[in-house]
């Protein structure tokens, strides 16, 4: 990010805490949406969780704005503030899928399922499991995720570290392997 990108975001944010600026907010947000949703996508393979997860972070800010405190980085803090946004929103879609599974096994054992509804729940579990399936790739998660801050989002190995709440360390191990893994892969689709 370049310098003047960084303090306009830091000036941005200042206008958001001091003033209640709403163009500060609506510049803010329509500049990091698009990457937070890329960034979303490459953790979590639902796209309207992901959107989902991107309002409730800018509905918090909002919302808190005259509590929050000025940030050094509001990028790493977005992104950051994101992450754990979207894997709340995550354990509460589990929490709501195995709801509805335990309410289909009760609905299926007392017979009140028909043959079409038990299609339609057939079709919609073959498609989560076909959606799944795209979603792992030849890396490891934190291999992706590392590589995705890297490269798409630009961020530094210190502020990857951050962002996921590990050492720089494993940052330079994670970028290391997924760099090795990426190679290997391409060599192998090059020589088939």
């Amino acid at each position: 990010m370049s310098r003047d990108n960084f303090l306009k975001d830091i000036n941005l944010w200042k206008r958001i805490i001091d003033k209640d600026c709403g163009d500060a907010f609506s510049e803010l947000f329509t500049k990091y949406y698009k990457p937070l949703l890329n960034y979303g996508l490459q953790l979590v393979p639902r796209k309207q969780l992901v959107k989902d997860s991107i309002q409730e972070l800018f509905f918090t800010v909002w919302d808190k704005r005259s509590r929050l405190s000025e940030v050094e980085n509001v990028s790493s803090y977005l992104f950051t503030s994101f992450r754990r946004t979207l894997f709340r929103q995550v354990e509460l879609f589990r929490t709501w899928k195995l709801r509805d599974q335990i309410y289909f096994t009760e609905t299926l054992s007392s017979g009140l399922l028909d043959t079409e509804q038990l299609l339609i729940l057939e079709e919609t579990d073959k498609e989560t499991k076909e959606n799944l399936q795209k979603a792992f790739n030849n890396l490891s998660p934190h291999k992706k995720e590392v590589a995705f801050l890297k490269f798409y989002s630009g961020f530094s190995n210190d502020e990857i570290g951050d962002i996921m709440n590990i050492k720089t360390e494993s940052v330079y191990n994670y970028m290391y392997r997924a760099i090795a893994a990426l190679k290997q892969n391409v060599t192998v689709s090059v020589a088939s």
